[in-house]
């Protein structure tokens, strides 16, 4: 078990301990953001209802929220919007003064092994699963 503190910009002392190869639990800091995986599958299916050459899903997913400072939303994508929803899976976990953390990022910048595959909270107990 290895066992990294990192110092935040708070000089709060956020410890990373390494509990196997494929877990990672982070303690201290007092607040913390989570981030939630978003579900694009109906608003992407109603689309593909509406229109006759659809495009493919990560382009929709793109386009979905492009913000243009003169002309807003895209008025075609504006109306599946709405239908995109939250998932259960965080994807992010950002403690007060860092370090921000998402998944697919390496945790070797920690010295820790492993890529961030997700998260999992319990009580205020936070895991870092990895693979």
């Amino acid at each position: 078990m290895k066992t990294v503190i990192y110092k935040n910009r708070y000089s709060d002392e956020i410890k990373f301990t390494q509990t196997s190869n494929n877990q990672i639990s982070m303690e201290g800091g007092e607040f913390y953001r989570y981030g939630y995986a978003n579900n694009y599958l109906d608003a992407y299916l109603k689309y593909c209802e509406d229109v006759d050459n659809p495009i493919d899903i990560k382009t929709f997913i793109d386009k979905l929220f492009e913000y243009d400072s003169e002309t807003g939303y895209n008025p075609e994508f504006k109306p599946y919007q709405s239908l995109v929803k939250s998932t259960n899976n965080i994807n992010m976990v950002d403690p007060s003064g860092g370090p921000y953390l998402a998944t697919n990022m390496n945790m070797d910048q920690f010295g820790l092994k492993g890529v961030i595959k997700g998260f999992q909270i319990d009580n205020d107990k936070i895991t870092i699963i990895v693979k």
